[in-house]
């Protein structure tokens, strides 16, 4: 269970949906949650490291990402990730060490990620992913590959 361990949640994003936001600020109305638990709410995009270096592990549990810009900006930071094989990202990131991968909508997969992690006290060590593979010039000549008769 994730209560023996000492960590922080920090939840960041826009607030598109009212009813989800109103579940997270009523969620933060109890004193023991306000100790764990933190909303910062819409972080511009060139504040994201500054988020993803404090944090040891990103979490992004995605019901719709068509592609996941945020898993592939944690593991260029070395950041474990955990999220759903609905996030296209997860393609791109198939052989990164530090990836986790859990069913959309399973809190049990989520937790038991988190512990695993917890448990092991695996920090910041990890190696970020190689994006070589993916300049522009080496995708190009790939593409130019395939279109050959």
């Amino acid at each position: 269970m994730l209560k023996k361990y000492d960590f922080i949640v920090v939840i960041a994003g826009s607030q598109t949906d009212r009813r989800y936001l109103h579940s997270i600020n009523k969620f933060l109305e109890n004193k023991v949650c306000q100790k764990s638990f933190c909303f910062l709410g819409h972080v511009n995009q060139l504040e994201m490291s500054e988020v993803f270096n404090i944090a040891d592990c990103v979490v992004t549990p995605s019901l719709y990402e068509p592609f996941g810009m945020v898993n592939l900006q944690a593991a260029f930071l070395g950041k474990t990730v955990i999220t759903t094989n609905i996030a296209g990202s997860v393609d791109v990131l198939r052989d990164y060490d530090n990836l986790v991968v859990v069913r959309p909508c399973s809190v049990e997969d989520i937790q038991d990620s988190l512990e695993k992690i917890l448990s092991t006290n695996r920090k910041v060590t990890a190696q970020s992913f190689d994006f070589s593979q993916y300049l522009w010039v080496n995708v190009a000549k790939e593409m130019l590959n395939y279109m050959k008769y």
